[in-house]
């Protein structure tokens, strides 16, 4: 007999988070527009949906997903109640590392972007490539500068059931090929309906950082009265100001782990990333989904799968 197993592609841990007061999560379907609620077990699963071909024999994936979310798990806690990256240790930053990597490619939206792009390559196989490179993969996201944002009083982050999300920071409104290891790519993911994962490419953060420590120096050598001070023009001093002020609170959360306070265009469009690469339901704590249906309605292809194209081993998303 074949045992029958429910299996998740987005973690029963994470979906609690957004759960309300009866440890229920609110869901959209993307495809019949229905509203309703459920348990974090009866979503974002399938019975043995990890349970595959690989070299033609039968091969279950469930135990090492449940592994990696079993490290990751207490990692999220711990994020979620101190809101501080800078005190997580390496080991605890590459298991988190880890999880994301394996949500990546996990989910239904990432299969279904795989068969729309079909190279024929069969689905174990891919997947069991993907997990025996994970541990480069989750290098590459600990790599990153990480921000841990913070929505606005009022405001909540949406979760979809392919959370992992990803945008090219110069054509944030364009598709094509978006990979972890491309430069200018932004990484996000929700961990809570009032905190989210914000992961610049490497060479963003580091400008980022550099730019406001650079400006910062500027600012401290004009000061009338220290020895060697230096004047700077009207015009040297508003880029100075500019930049120590608008780049101050993303500096402090990337160098130095404060939580990074979201502005509302920061909280639209992560919801709205969250609706682009579901599959079928976006969760959240409240029943209002109105913001859903507002993308549905002014973008009709927001839930269109994007084909998924396999290079050197690693998921390009769409």
């Amino acid at each position: 007999m074949i045992r029958t197993e429910n299996h998740h592609w987005v973690p029963k841990f994470l979906l609690r988070n957004f759960a309300s007061d009866d440890g229920r999560v609110f869901y959209y379907n993307l495809a019949n527009r229905q509203i309703g609620k459920r348990p974090p077990k009866q979503l974002a699963s399938r019975p043995n949906f990890n349970d595959l071909l690989v070299s033609g024999e039968p091969t279950s994936f469930e135990r090492v997903y449940e592994r990696i979310e079993t490290r990751a798990a207490p990692v999220v806690k711990q994020l979620i109640a101190a809101k501080r990256v800078s005190d997580l240790s390496r080991i605890q930053r590459f298991a988190l590392s880890e999880f994301l990597a394996a949500q990546s490619f996990r989910t239904e939206a990432y299969r279904r972007g795989l068969a729309a792009g079909r190279q024929g390559i069969d689905l174990g196989d891919v997947l069991s490539s993907h997990l025996e490179d994970i541990e480069s993969l989750a290098l590459m996201i600990s790599d990153r500068r990480w921000a841990l944002m913070e929505s606005p009083q009022g405001t909540y982050f949406l979760i979809g059931d392919n959370p992992l999300v990803l945008q090219d920071l110069e054509r944030p409104s364009e598709g094509g090929a978006l990979g972890l290891d491309m430069a200018n790519v932004e990484v996000f993911m929700p961990l809570s309906p009032s905190l989210a994962l914000y992961m610049p490419s490497r060479e963003v953060g580091d400008q980022i950082v550099e730019g406001y420590w650079n400006a910062l120096q500027l600012a401290f050598a004009s000061i009338d009265g220290l020895p060697n001070s230096q004047s700077l023009g009207p015009a040297e001093r508003e880029v100075v100001d500019r930049c120590l002020t608008s780049a101050g609170p993303l500096y402090r959360a990337l160098r130095l782990g404060e939580v990074l306070p979201a502005e509302q265009d920061n909280v639209v469009n992560l919801n709205a990333l969250q609706i682009f690469w579901a599959a079928n339901e976006v969760f959240s704590r409240s029943s209002d989904f109105s913001f859903v249906e507002h993308v549905l309605a002014e973008s009709p292809s927001a839930n269109t799968i994007i084909p998924v194209r396999i290079e050197k081993a690693q998921p390009i998303r769409p």
